[in-house]
């Protein structure tokens, strides 16, 4: 019997998760895990409640939540034996899609009974940790603009898009990579451990959750009446071969910040004015995964 610790946010995405007592309670296998639930009340307190998981020696942490909460859930479990279970609920879940995770609350659950462990990959950029992946410039200028909306999901996103996408001018940057100096000009730039932004879009589809390696993609300046390509690529896992983007990898990336820019994390936005260095730590959280998938 495994002690499984569930922490909700009760304010992520775009569905209501009242029943989720009730489902967890008729789809979780009562012969495998005994658990409790936990609900954050604010930014942070998903880490904490994680950390008191690992000291009381839950075996498993399972947050429910979006790829931010996800964040601060892993921020607590990295370089521990604690394993970290996802059931996704938040806008675009691009952590929990990529891992084969189901859209599903009840299916998401049922996909726990059967799960195995896996050793992955986390990141930082400088004091924080990361999972899946940051970015600088236009995605983080969203990113941070959909955190000041009271509104969520795909047409959120979209409607941003649509509406900062002329005004947005871009980002001149210098990136060091393993000492290698490169100048870019840029819509954006991905630092990538997990290849997926969230709504299956893909950013880096060559990128693998357990090499010890990050992945740099470099998105390049272009007319917004070509986002649709860019989205069509991204889609359809091409966008690395597409001409709109360039393509580097390395286990240290540095890069210089000369103004405020927009940054996000896992997702969530924030404006940064100082130079960032992104690192990697090699197989340092184990995370529950389907056993078919990954």
């Amino acid at each position: 019997m495994q002690r499984l610790r569930f922490i909700i946010n009760p304010f992520s995405g775009i569905s209501k998760k009242g029943r989720l007592p009730q489902l967890i309670e008729k789809h979780l296998d009562h012969q495998q895990y005994s658990y409790e639930i936990k609900y954050t009340e604010a930014a942070g307190h998903a880490t904490t409640l994680a950390q008191e998981a690992v000291q009381q020696g839950f075996d498993i942490v399972v947050v429910v939540g979006g790829d931010g909460s996800v964040n601060e859930v892993a921020a607590a479990l990295i370089d521990t034996d604690v394993v970290l279970g996802i059931i996704p609920a938040g806008s675009g879940n691009g952590f929990a899609r990529y891992i084969g995770l189901s859209m599903k609350t009840a299916k998401a659950i049922r996909q726990l009974n059967s799960s195995k462990i896996l050793r992955i990959d986390s990141c930082k950029m400088n004091d924080r940790p990361f999972v899946n992946l940051a970015g600088l410039g236009f995605d983080g200028w969203v990113s941070y603009k959909i955190k000041k909306s009271k509104f969520r999901g795909i047409f959120a996103y979209g409607k941003i898009v649509t509406q900062e996408s002329f005004k947005f001018r871009g980002h001149q940057l210098q990136i060091i990579i393993d000492g290698k100096i490169l100048d870019e000009d840029c819509l954006c730039l991905e630092i990538v451990n997990a290849p997926m932004f969230g709504y299956n879009f893909m950013i880096a589809p060559h990128a693998k959750l357990n090499d010890g390696i990050l992945e740099v993609v470099v998105v390049k300046k272009m007319h917004p009446f070509r986002f649709p390509q860019l989205a069509w690529h991204s889609l359809n896992k091409t966008i690395n071969k597409s001409g709109l983007t360039k393509c580097y990898s390395g286990k240290n990336i540095q890069v210089k910040i000369n103004q405020e820019t927009p940054v996000h994390i896992d997702g969530e936005g924030m404006l940064i004015n100082e130079d960032l260095t992104f690192t990697i730590n090699p197989l340092s959280l184990s995370v529950l995964v389907p056993s078919t998938n990954v």
